[in-house]
């Protein structure tokens, strides 16, 4: 029995994902004739979908070979291969929707044509959506404006009874919900953005510079509008200068990785020198030093006692003894961003170990919500939902969906009923 539910409520998942697939896409034609070019076949699209030799506009078949060089090599390291689609004109953008098992990703012309059959540009695009996928950031996005809906109405409820003034309250609720949603949506943008530089520069080879040269050029046509918190993806400038620095740091690392395999120490000195000179912020420059420091050893506690060694004669040259607030904030600053740079990059055993050193609570908490090392709970009825209470959790600091099979195992934390069930919330605690 408990077979059949868990298979029934699997169906009834991909029966809302093809159901919502196929809304997607019919938009899409809207704005002109669809074609797929790879991946599983969704039977709930069809209807919709036209062979490429019956696209009207020619400009999209150039670029179809391009997408499929792209998708090929990605799809082998991402181990999925959503529906891929072309559509002949629309908006400059592409999409994804659905989830690592049942996925669409939706290319329009404008963004082909931006692209200009480039491969490494496209790898930045495609890498970005598959991992949309890959993280399942549908689902994510669908539990987290849920519980943020129901947030929403605990503070218009809790702010009526203060003030009397339902109106007052409701627009209050409103403006803030609207705010997290789209503070959640850009945390899962910047989420796709490490995780698909990950996919297609690390384990697929395409070129970083691609995510550079695709970033300057749309930052130089997408002007942004509005707040930026209530938008719902970071700025352009601000990912141009990301993809800047990932680029610039993964030329070094992938030359590190060759010296270091080849013996080569001399050389490797030389160039992480010239790397923590240029990018000081580097996990991976800090976690190569470590290893130079380590090189008569190859216990990884050693390597990481020589990393905070080595990261220490920076701090110690940086800021001259720790005697004032202002000198104990700095290092902190340092040590923050040396640690979070380690476990951005993959490190994070060092990450874990460096993040001992941060001196205040305030360094230590902002550590562990930047690495996801929370996990948010809310206990109590809707009314009391604005009470929360933090746990500390390998898996991440998360939003709350309510779920009361859970409440059993929170021990301390069961103390009303419901309880609610934790998902990721990447970019740390709702305000």
């Amino acid at each position: 029995m408990r077979l059949v539910s868990a298979c029934a409520r699997m169906l009834d998942r991909v029966r809302l994902i093809a159901i919502m697939l196929a809304a997607v896409l019919q938009a899409s034609i809207a704005f002109g004739a669809c074609a797929q070019i790879e991946g599983m076949r969704l039977p709930e699209l069809d209807p919709q979908l036209v062979n490429l030799r019956e696209l009207r506009n020619p400009g999209v078949v150039r670029h179809v070979e391009p997408l499929r060089n792209v998708y090929a090599r990605i799809s082998s390291v991402a181990g999925i291969r959503p529906a891929l689609v072309v559509c002949e004109d629309g908006k400059l953008n592409a999409i994804a929707e659905g989830g690592p098992q049942e996925g669409l990703i939706v290319f329009f012309l404008p963004m082909l044509e931006l692209l200009d059959a480039n491969i490494d540009e496209i790898a930045a695009v495609m890498g970005h959506e598959f991992s949309h996928l890959l993280l399942d950031h549908f689902s994510l996005d669908t539990t987290a404006q849920s519980t943020l809906a129901r947030w929403a109405q605990a503070i218009a409820r809790e702010r009526y009874r203060q003030s009397g003034n339902a109106d007052s309250a409701r627009q209050f609720a409103s403006a803030w919900e609207n705010i997290e949603i789209m503070r959640y949506s850009r945390a899962l943008e910047r989420e796709a953005d490490d995780k698909g530089f990950s996919l297609a520069v690390t384990l697929a080879k395409f070129n970083a510079d691609g995510f550079k040269r695709f970033a300057a050029k749309i930052s130089k046509i997408s002007a942004s509008s509005g707040p930026r918190y209530l938008a719902s993806h970071p700025g352009w400038l601000e990912r141009l200068e990301k993809a800047e620095f990932l680029a610039r740091n993964q030329t070094y690392t992938d030359s590190a990785r060759a010296l270091l395999s080849n013996n080569n120490w001399a050389e490797l000195k030389s160039l992480v020198k010239g790397w923590l000179g240029q990018i000081p912020e580097s996990g991976a420059a800090w976690y190569y030093q470590g290893r130079i420091l380590a090189r008569t050893s190859g216990n990884r506690s050693r390597i990481t006692k020589a990393f905070e060694e080595a990261a220490s004669l920076y701090l110690d040259n940086k800021v001259l003894g720790v005697r004032s607030q202002e000198d104990q904030d700095e290092a902190d600053a340092v040590w923050f961003s040396l640690c979070l740079g380690l476990f951005d990059e993959g490190y994070k055993f060092e990450s874990a170990n460096c993040s001992k050193r941060l001196r205040t609570e305030e360094a230590r908490e902002k550590f562990r919500v930047s690495t996801f090392r929370g996990l948010l709970i809310v206990g109590g009825s809707d009314q009391g939902a604005g009470n929360l209470l933090v746990a500390r959790d390998r898996n991440g600091v998360k939003l709350i969906t309510n779920d009361p099979s859970i409440a059993a195992g929170l021990g301390a934390y069961n103390t009303v009923s419901p309880v609610w069930r934790a998902i990721r919330y990447p970019e740390g605690l709702p305000r």
